[in-house]
């Protein structure tokens, strides 16, 4: 039987279990108010007695680390606690979520760390099945005078070590499909936050849990999807947003890009010239644009 230790109290013959699975060693603490009972996890389970019903905190501490997913309980129930791995990718998404609230990412991981996601389902007329992209950290707390504090910004993806960018079979062709287009006519009306791209093909129209079919969202994990939490782009909070192209390729890049656009080059010679000559990647180091995937197992160079 686990050790327990009590404070505000002893547990009567009416005592409530409260089951908690989690690492062997640690201590489970549960507290309500002034009462706060503990026990100590044998073979994985700490069983904690209490003699007042209600709804408690319960968290657990380790080797001087506490676990950052703090849990309610009303009792009796069985709940699991977790403590945070060392690798970015080990960890679920509950776990990363339970970290950014907490505010504790960068104590844990860094720019650049991995994890993998699972695409399933069809993306507008690109099929996704079971395609890991790995989605990568870019920073922490960035912007949060605007979009918050305690975030854990992502970038996806990856495909083994390469960059890549998601692109339908009519990429750079104008169409009014179910394609990845930013309109569908040639106009910037309404801004990012009425366009196609924003509210259709990342599918930031409805809720994580109630995904737009054919949208980003709807391909994404539902573990992922109820984790996720959107920042503001273009001054509308989403879900998911594209880089603009000064975060993306850096101010240099940018100012190139965009007097080749306004001299009506278009999209092929944004297109052209990040494809042949690489950018100034927005941290200071050289990247080279993004290998344009278009499904199953190809990444046209």
């Amino acid at each position: 039987m686990p050790t327990i230790i009590r404070f505000g109290g002893g547990a009567g013959d009416g005592a409530q279990k409260l089951v908690v699975n989690v690492d062997s060693g640690a201590t489970v603490t549960a507290r309500k108010g002034s009462v706060a009972v503990s026990a100590v996890s044998e073979n994985g389970q700490a069983v904690l007695e209490l003699d007042e019903a209600g709804t408690y905190t319960v968290s657990a501490t380790k080797d001087g680390t506490t676990t950052p997913d703090v849990k309610t309980a009303t009792v009796p129930q069985e709940l699991t606690l977790s403590f945070v791995a060392a690798e970015l990718n080990t960890n679920s998404w509950e776990m990363i979520k339970a970290v950014s609230d907490a505010g504790q990412g960068a104590n844990y991981w860094s720019v650049g760390d991995t994890k993998d996601v699972t695409l399933t389902g069809n993306w507008q007329d690109l099929i996704m099945s079971n395609v890991t992209v790995k989605a990568f950290i870019i920073g922490f707390d960035h912007n949060s005078a605007v979009e918050g504090e305690h975030r854990i910004h992502f970038l996806m993806g990856k495909i083994g070590t390469k960059m890549v960018a998601f692109c339908d079979n009519l990429y750079d062709h104008q169409t009014s499909g179910a394609y990845f287009t930013m309109n569908t006519t040639n106009t910037n009306s309404g801004g990012w936050e009425a366009s196609r791209m924003r509210k259709t093909v990342l599918g930031n129209s409805n809720t994580p849990d109630v995904p737009l079919e054919g949208s980003l969202i709807a391909v994404l994990p539902e573990e992922l999807r109820a984790a996720a939490e959107g920042g503001p782009a273009g001054g509308v909070k989403d879900e998911r947003a594209l880089r603009v192209l000064r975060r993306a390729y850096g101010e240099a890049m940018a100012s190139v890009v965009e007097h080749a656009l306004s001299k009506g080059g278009g999209a092929s010679m944004h297109q052209a010239y990040l494809k042949n000559y690489g950018a100034l990647g927005s941290e200071g180091g050289e990247s080279k644009a993004p290998v344009c995937f278009t499904g199953g197992d190809r990444l046209e160079e």
